[in-house]
């Protein structure tokens, strides 16, 4: 990633490298990171790796959304949107077509209110344009496979992104790697 990885939507602190998304806002906040490059009509599919870098993942949204919404955000997260699709930190569920349902049926690590996941762990999600697809991925291997059936246009864009909602929640981005049409 280079140093313009993560858009800087509302607030968000960033590192030097800027591949590390904390939440400095004061108390329960909701804030949105779109990640670049943009996945743009010839990317094929498109991988990215976070590492949770806080102990309550309660609040903490990976996934991915259309670019063409981000205007309309406004202060408000992604992962709230109807046409996005996220992965929840909190309890492993989905959000997919506007509606939250069971997605990972694994054991949770931890039990109790302050997420699926500890400080350290890493999970990954995998974009495929041609699929209508994201698959989610922790260190217990493949969660599942997301398939969209919301119409987007064939030359839509689309981010990676972050949501925080709570101060001093963090994720890293460990690795990164974008598919084009040859």
């Amino acid at each position: 990633l280079d140093s313009k990885a993560v858009t800087n939507l509302h607030g968000i602190t960033l590192d030097e490298t800027r591949t590390i998304v904390s939440n400095a806002g004061p108390g329960d906040n909701f804030q949105c990171n779109l990640i670049s490059p943009i996945m743009e009509s010839d990317c094929v599919a498109a991988q990215i790796k976070f590492k949770i870098l806080c102990d309550n993942t309660n609040g903490v949204y990976v996934g991915v959304t259309p670019t063409h919404l981000q205007a309309s955000y406004k202060g408000y997260a992604a992962c709230g949107r109807a046409d996005t699709l996220v992965y929840r930190c909190r309890d492993g569920d989905k959000r997919l077509n506007g509606r939250w349902s069971s997605f990972n049926t694994k054991p949770p690590g931890r039990k109790g209110g302050k997420g699926r996941y500890r400080k350290g762990e890493q999970i990954t999600i995998t974009f495929y344009r041609n699929w209508r697809s994201l698959i989610v991925e922790d260190l217990e291997g493949m969660v599942g496979r997301m398939a969209f059936d919301m119409s987007f246009p064939p030359d839509c864009s689309f981010n990676f992104f972050v949501d925080t909602c709570l101060s001093s929640q963090s994720v890293s981005i460990v690795s990164s790697r974008w598919i084009r049409k040859s």
